[in-house]
């Protein structure tokens, strides 16, 4: 049994197709997957909205700027800062100063001791919740293989959930796959090194299109002692975009998301350098018009 989870924070306006992609292909082949997207729940939405309801509290709005979305660096960057220094007795002054500037760095406002620390509750509170959150589900469906998709939002709550995982299921196989491997940490960068040498808990990373990947690490299909697999492990392999049917939401509250999604392509035709599409999916590629029209069609219905 497969779980593959999309953790927060990440902006829930559609579904998330990565996850229903998965399920839906693993499932053809016999296996059993349930999927969550913890963003939605009302939980994680409260945490996110009082963050930011006290950086609005402490930001002069003169220093707003696009205040929501610049505020999402200040959030993740929080987030990590508090999952690095989990543990540590001696480290909260300079964890603190270290807040203050993440804070500043962003929104140009300093911060005192006071209003950092009821930062620190909210987050304090968010991991507590994301513990509860991760056994529970782990309990629940009991899954042999636990999967995470990591952006560049959901970093430090996939690190902290595979941790846990490890620590109470030792027997479960993590993986982690996600964009955040096509952009902000690359395989083959000091980034992506360091990350790896912190992250014993991680068995396997997923870089890139993930169901041929996925699907040869559940046959045993590629070496065991191996964390990292890439397409070029599969002789970039890729599933003929026409047989990449319609995404398995049941799992997902569809009630809660604003939109719903169908794809008639993947990837992008164009090399935009500020961009990771291109370099996570490869080569352009397209459906049939009908095919798509089709499946818009099932899905409107």
């Amino acid at each position: 049994k497969v779980l593959i989870v999309l953790p927060p924070f990440w902006t829930p306006m559609i579904p998330p197709q990565s996850l229903g992609v998965l399920k839906a292909f693993l499932q053809e082949r016999g296996y059993e997957v349930a999927t969550s997207d913890a963003n939605i729940k009302d939980q994680f939405k409260n945490i996110y909205q009082r963050y930011f309801g006290a950086l609005r509290e402490f930001i002069p709005e003169s220093n707003w700027g696009n205040f929501y979305n610049i505020g999402h660096d200040v959030l993740r960057n929080h987030m990590m800062a508090y999952f690095n220094q989990m543990g540590q007795d001696n480290s909260t002054k300079e964890y603190y100063h270290l807040v203050k500037s993440i804070v500043f760095n962003t929104y140009f406002t300093h911060l005192s001791d006071n209003q950092i620390e009821k930062l620190e509750n909210i987050i304090s509170e968010y991991y507590i919740r994301l513990k509860n959150y991760t056994l529970k589900l782990l309990v629940k469906e009991k899954p042999d293989v636990f999967g995470l998709t990591a952006h560049l939002g959901t970093l430090s709550s996939c690190m902290f959930s595979f941790q846990l995982a490890k620590q109470r299921f030792p027997h479960v196989l993590t993986v982690m796959g996600g964009s955040i491997f096509a952009g902000e940490m690359p395989v083959g960068s000091p980034d992506f090194d360091s990350f790896l040498d912190r992250t014993p808990y991680i068995d396997h990373i997923v870089v890139g299109e993930g169901q041929n990947l996925l699907l040869r690490i559940l046959r045993g299909e590629l070496p065991k002692n191996q964390r990292v697999y890439t397409l070029k492990d599969i002789n970039n392999e890729k599933i003929p975009l026409s047989k990449i049917g319609l995404p398995d939401l049941s799992d997902l509250e569809l009630q809660q998301y604003p939109y719903m999604a169908a794809f008639g392509s993947s990837s992008c035709p164009h090399q935009c350098r500020f961009c990771n599409i291109a370099g996570f999916f490869g080569e352009y590629r397209e459906k049939e018009v009908s095919q798509t029209v089709s499946e818009m069609q099932q899905l409107y219905d």
